[in-house]
C-alpha cells in the first residue's frame, strides 16, 4: 500500500518542518537491589521539602492498568489478567534495589501501587482520589496507558506524572511544570504521521478519507491539525465525527466504533485514519470485513495504544502494508529482515527486564506478558524499554540532583538540565529535555504494519514477523526527522 522509498524521500522532506489514559491498591514493602541505580549519601541535611518527601522517605504512587476487563471483553489478546502486577515490577524493581543500596541522598523510596480499568472511565477519578488521598510526591504511570486528560486532576492534587505516552499540548500546559514523558505531545506526532502520509503518496488525491477518532483532548487537538493539513493538500474528508471515547465505558465504546462502520461506507469512505488506541478501535475490523467495507487503512500515532511493538500485536492483518510515523524503536526488524543492535542503554535495559522477571528476551518479540498458543505459557518476549528508560536515565538522575531539598520545582529544573543522554527504544537513542521541553523524544521515523503468518517457516519466523504476532517493521533506509525542540516549537 506504501513505497518505503517514497516515505523515506518524505521524512527527507519533512527535516526542515520538524527542526526550528482504579481499583485496587495495595502497598509493597521495599527491598532488592539494582545495579547502576545512581545514589549518594546526602551532602547537606535533608528537609521534609514538599508533599509526599521527608528527610528519609520519598512516596510513589505506581499507576498501572487493570487489563482483565478489556481481556474478558476481548478487546486485548494474548496478555495474563495479573498484567497490572506485572508491569508494576518494572518500577518497584528499581526502586527495590536501590533502597538496598542505601536510597538517594539518604532517602527511600515507600511506593503503592494504583490501577485503573480501561473500560470504566470513572476509575480514572477514582484512581486519581486515591492518588490525592496517599499525598504521594510523584506517579510513575508503568506500561503507559493512562488518560492523559485525567492527568491535571493528578497534579493538581500535589503529585508529579511521569507520562509514557503522549499528552496533549493542554494537559501540558494544565499540568503546570508536574508532567514529563517520554513520548512528545500529541499533536507534534500527529503532524508528523499526516505530512509523511501526504508527501509519501500513501493517500491518493481522490481518496474519499474517513478519520477513525475519539473525543479525548490529545484526539480531538490532533485531528485538527490532521484536518488542516488535509484541507491544505486539497484531500476530501467525508467522515470523521468523533466517537466518545472520553467518558463511555469500554464496552459503549467499542458498540459505537462497530456501529460506525456503516456510516463509513455510506459517506462512500475509500481511506480509513486511524487515530484511536487499538483498545477502543478493535470492533471497526471484524464489521467492515462482514459488511464487505474494505478501505485502505492508514495509522496516526496520537496517544497510548499508537505504533509500538506490543501495540501492533494487536493490530488487524487488514493493516498489512499500512504506515505509522512513530518516535517508538522497539521494533527491532527492518523491512529487510536486519535485526537491530542494542546500544548501550538497551542493552542495560534489556539485563534489567531480564532480571525482573526471569526471562530471556527475544528482541523484536511483542512484549507485554506474551501468552503462548495454549494461552498459559509464556513466550520468549522482547523487553518493553520504556519504564526502564524513564526511570534510570531521568527521573532517578532528577531526584539525586535535586539533592537535600527534593521538590517538584528542583527535580523538574534538574530534569530539565538533561539536555543530551541516550535511551532505549526510542528516537535513534537520543533523548533531550529542557525548560520549555518536558518530553523526552528527540526525533520520529516510519514503520511499516505486517500481518504475522499462519505459520513459522523455515527461518523462524512467521512470515515476515518474529513471533506468531502481528508487528511492526522499519521501514528503509531509516530515517530519522528531529521534532520540535519545545512545547512552542
Amino acid at each position: 500500500m506504501n513505497r518505503p522509498s517514497r516515505i523515506a524521500v518524505a521524512l527527507l522532506a519533512l527535516g526542515g518542518l520538524f527542526l526550528a489514559a482504579c481499583g485496587d491498591s495495595k502497598s509493597s514493602d521495599n527491598s532488592s537491589n539494582n545495579s547502576g541505580s545512581p545514589t549518594t549519601t546526602a551532602a547537606a541535611k535533608n528537609t521534609a521539602s514538599d508533599q509526599g518527601v521527608t528527610e528519609t522517605e520519598i512516596k510513589v504512587a505506581i499507576v498501572g492498568a487493570d487489563l482483565s476487563a478489556l481481556v474478558k471483553l476481548g478487546l486485548i489478546k494474548g496478555v495474563p489478567d495479573n498484567a497490572t502486577d506485572l508491569n508494576a515490577k518494572r518500577a518497584s524493581y528499581v526502586f527495590d534495589q536501590i533502597n538496598a543500596e542505601g536510597g538517594i541522598n539518604g532517602r527511600k523510596f515507600k511506593y503503592e501501587t494504583i490501577s485503573w480499568d480501561p473500560v470504566d472511565p470513572k476509575s480514572f477519578d477514582t484512581a486519581c482520589q486515591k492518588i490525592a488521598d496517599g499525598k504521594f510526591f510523584m506517579a510513575f504511570n508503568v506500561g503507559g496507558g493512562y488518560n492523559t486528560d485525567k492527568i491535571p486532576c493528578i497534579t493538581d492534587a500535589g503529585t508529579f506524572f511521569w507520562a509514557i505516552d503522549a499528552a496533549s499540548l493542554q494537559n501540558f500546559a494544565d499540568a503546570k511544570g508536574k508532567l514529563i514523558s517520554m513520548a512528545p505531545p500529541s499533536e507534534l506526532e500527529a503532524q508528523a504521521g499526516i505530512d509523511t502520509l501526504i508527501k509519501s503518496g500513501a493517500l491518493a488525491k481522490d481518496a474519499k478519507i474517513g478519520i477513525l477518532t475519539g473525543n479525548t483532548s490529545s484526539q480531538t487537538n490532533s485531528v485538527t491539525r490532521i484536518k488542516k493539513s488535509l484541507d491544505a493538500g486539497g484531500y476530501k474528508i467525508v467522515f470523521s465525527d468523533p466517537v466518545n471515547t472520553a467518558t463511555q465505558t469500554g464496552g459503549a465504546i467499542a458498540k459505537d466504533v462497530q456501529l460506525s462502520v456503516a456510516k463509513f461506507a455510506a459517506a462512500g469512505v475509500t481511506n480509513v485514519i486511524v487515530t484511536l488506541p487499538f483498545t477502543n478501535a478493535t470492533s471497526f475490523y471484524p464489521e467492515a470485513d462482514k459488511s464487505g467495507f474494505k478501505p485502505k487503512y492508514s495509522i496516526i500515532e496520537v496517544g497510548s495504544g499508537g505504533c509500538t511493538t506490543f501495540t501492533g500485536s494487536q493490530g488487524p492483518a487488514v493493516f498489512d502494508g499500512a504506515t505509522c510515523t512513530t518516535h517508538w524503536d522497539n521494533f527491532r526488524y527492518d523491512d529487510k529482515g536486519t535485526l537491530k543492535t542494542d546500544n548501550p542503554t538497551d542493552a542495560e535495559c534489556r539485563k534489567q527486564y531480564e532480571a525482573i522477571y526471569g526471562i530471556k528476551t527475544n528482541p523484536g518479540v511483542k512484549y507485554g506478558g506474551s501468552l503462548d498458543s495454549d494461552g498459559t505459557t509464556y513466550i520468549k518476549e522482547d523487553q518493553s524499554y520504556f519504564d526502564c528508560t524513564l526511570l534510570t536515565k531521568v527521573a532517578i538522575p532528577s531526584i539525586k540532583a535535586a539533592g537535600a531539598n527534593l521538590t517538584k520545582k528542583t527535580m523538574y529544573d534538574a530534569a530539565a538540565k538533561l539536555t543530551d543522554f541516550e535511551v532505549a527504544g526510542m528516537s535513534n537513542g537520543k533523548g533531550s529535555l529542557g525548560p520549555d521541553k518536558p518530553f523526552v523524544a528527540t526525533a520520529v521515523h516510519t514503520v511499516v504494519f505486517r500481518a504475522a503468518a499462519t505459520a513459522k517457516g523455515a527461518d523462524g519466523k512467521w512470515g515476515k514477523c518474529p513471533s506468531s504476532s502481528n508487528c511492526f517493521q522499519v521501514v528503509t533506509p531509516d530515517t530519522w526527522v528531529p521534532l520540535a525542540t519545545t512545547l512552542n516549537g
